[in-house]
């Protein structure tokens, strides 16, 4: 991740310079240490270290009752490795309400609606540009991160999406059914009984 946050250090530093005594950038999950924090050259910056919740359900909980974060960020850097990466981080900061800058990666450009469920950033001015409307606009801020968070709620959840993958996984089986089996539509995909969800 050290890599990711040096991609954004100057837009960072230059908005942490901006908005000093009003804005701490604290880093969850990067090296601690002086290197990291004499980037940053005494600038407003602490560090978060989740480290008795490494099993993501208990991150996500410790997320919740430790993070009073108004805005995140997911860097991103682009190389072949994160191009294969998840939207995690949306997933994490929506769950939370949390509106946030992203990169402008494969990893978000489908799944981030810019200016509405946060901002996509490919360079060092739309990433200060980014951060800075959303320490600005307090409204803009608060509203970024419920529609976030009910997007996430209204298309991403297990219960939203689990229909989808079953009709993925079962398609990647045999093409019927073993006689009896009563699947998800009449021997087609397998045999996948209608209660698996439940």
């Amino acid at each position: 991740h050290d890599e990711d946050l040096m991609m954004v250090l100057a837009p960072l530093r230059e908005v942490l310079a901006r908005y000093r005594g009003r804005v701490t950038l604290e880093l969850v999950g990067v090296a601690q240490g002086h290197d990291v924090a004499k980037q940053f050259q005494g600038l407003p910056l602490s560090f978060q270290d989740p480290r008795d919740a490494s099993f993501y359900p208990l991150f996500h909980e410790w997320m919740r009752k430790t993070l009073q974060w108004d805005i995140a960020i997911a860097p991103l850097v682009d190389n072949a490795f994160t191009r294969c990466k998840s939207d995690i981080k949306y997933l994490d900061y929506g769950a939370l309400g949390v509106p946030g800058v992203f990169s402008d990666s494969a990893a978000y450009r489908d799944t981030v609606k810019h200016g509405e469920t946060g901002f996509l950033a490919g360079d060092a001015r739309s990433w200060r540009d980014g951060l800075v409307e959303l320490i600005e606009n307090r409204p803009l801020r608060e509203a970024m991160g419920r529609r976030a968070n009910h997007e996430l709620m209204a298309t991403r959840t297990l219960t939203r999406a689990a229909p989808s993958w079953v009709e993925a996984l079962c398609g990647l089986g045999p093409r019927s059914a073993p006689p009896g089996s009563e699947n998800l539509d009449g021997g087609r995909f397998g045999p996948v009984r209608r209660n698996a969800l439940a």
